[in-house]
């Protein structure tokens, strides 16, 4: 089931253009990157509007998850994208269905001020922060525990490289 959900998440997210989605800087690349294609499809084919976004840093997620809400989820859409980092401000204040919010994902003030900002369950938890497990882990138990999320996608996995061993032979 989890299969053809993402199947056709990717499938619905290809027909959506996420022009100026980009991401890293704008100037860095001109095309969205391919899971954001995903995200926007996800949003679509589950009709998620209650969303979560943290990590913003250049906020192409977000817009691609924006532009995925369609029909009556467009007025009771909640989008709310946290970072300790304030970037890319003329690109994103042009979707005011976005509400950013400055500061650390961890500390109290941060936690309460975006708990405050829904006022249901949420659909969706994007984790794009500090990827260390201990830290999306201390996310996950503040966040989820109170904002119950449908679903919980988690970006950059951190692999730690092991050094070649030199063989002989």
């Amino acid at each position: 089931m989890l299969a053809d959900i993402c199947k056709q998440a990717m499938k619905e997210g290809q027909k959506i253009d996420l022009s100026g989605c980009v991401y890293g800087k704008p100037k860095d690349t001109d095309k969205p990157s391919n899971y954001y294609y995903f995200l926007a499809g996800l949003v679509k084919t589950q009709r998620l509007t209650n969303i979560l976004d943290l990590g913003t840093k250049n906020g192409g997620s977000i817009m691609s998850m924006s532009r995925g809400i369609h029909g009556q989820g467009r007025v009771r859409n909640r989008l709310v994208t946290v970072d300790i980092e304030y970037l890319n401000k003329e690109k994103l204040e042009k979707y005011p269905n976005i509400q950013r919010i400055q500061g650390d994902v961890l500390s109290k003030r941060v936690l309460k001020k975006t708990v405050e900002s829904f006022d249901r369950e949420i659909d969706l938890m994007f984790i794009d922060t500090l990827h260390e497990y201990k830290h999306v882990q201390r996310i996950i138990t503040l966040y989820a525990n109170k904002l119950k999320p449908k679903y919980i996608i988690f970006d950059d996995i951190h692999f730690i490289m092991l050094p070649r061993i030199q063989t002989t032979g």
